[in-house]
């Protein structure tokens, strides 16, 4: 991993805000931090997703949002950037497939659709509260899920148990549909503010028409549960992430 040495990379801060999603990214803001020469600050609280997309803010994590908040306004300087990542699809463990998969999707959706006002009123609002700031602001676009966590079914003892039964593998359609609505949201937040940048990890995560917990080239867990990713899917996903970076920071790789 060769450093990355750029003078608009100096001073630079990023700042990792959201959920425990943003906890699963440690092993990334490592490897970032290392390669760009960068300050990665973290904030995370698990249940405590910020512009999730498909809820609004909860009020038992206001405190807490706040105080976050607060100290990225203590700590940024202008052109840093703040990435949200966070749960922004329903989880898919612990449901009744059995009732087959177009009925518990079209579930799903219909929860989607009830919250999306409520979704878009905190979005804005956390938007138009961080880019008073004068800071960049990149969000993670719907990474993949699954019906069952490789960390409990990855082993022969635990085919019988019936929670790996839905299998570890879902339809890359499936889970196009169920981030639509989360997508669609995303460009009206655009409209507003057009600066507001997207990473999405999914076609990394999932370049064929199946997506798998597993990367197909070596066969390590790219997830550590049904959502929550692994450090080998942190590692899979820099480059991307990183070319997000230095995209918002004016750097590329033809410079």
């Amino acid at each position: 991993m060769p450093k990355i040495e750029d003078p608009r990379l100096e001073n630079r801060q990023l700042f990792g805000l959201g959920d425990s999603h943003a906890a699963a990214y440690r092993t990334l803001f490592k490897w970032i931090s290392l390669q760009l020469g960068i300050e990665v600050i973290e904030y995370e609280r698990g249940g405590c997703g910020v512009l999730t997309l498909i809820a609004g803010d909860t009020a038992r994590c206001a405190e807490r949002r706040e105080a976050d908040f607060k100290d990225i306004a203590a700590r940024a300087r202008p052109g840093d950037i703040v990435f949200l990542p966070s749960l922004r699809m329903p989880q898919l463990d612990g449901l009744d497939w059995a009732r087959g998969e177009e009925a518990v999707v079209n579930e799903l959706l219909a929860g989607i659709e009830r919250e999306q006002q409520a979704a878009q009123a905190s979005a804005l609002a956390t938007l138009s509260r961080l880019y008073a700031l004068d800071v960049q602001v990149l969000v993670e676009a719907p990474k993949p899920l699954f019906k069952a966590a490789p960390s409990r079914c990855s082993d022969g003892f635990n085919q019988m148990n019936p929670v790996c039964a839905p299998g570890l593998t879902v339809f890359r359609h499936t889970l196009q549909r169920l981030r639509a609505p989360q997508l669609a949201l995303l460009t009206r937040l655009q409209q507003q503010h057009p600066a507001l940048a997207v990473w999405d990890p999914f076609p990394v995560l999932c370049p064929t028409d199946v997506c798998s917990a597993y990367d197909r080239n070596n066969g390590k867990p790219l997830f550590f549960d049904s959502n929550h990713l692994s450090g080998h899917g942190n590692r899979v996903l820099a480059p991307s992430f990183s070319a997000a970076l230095q995209a918002l920071w004016g750097i590329t790789s033809l410079e």
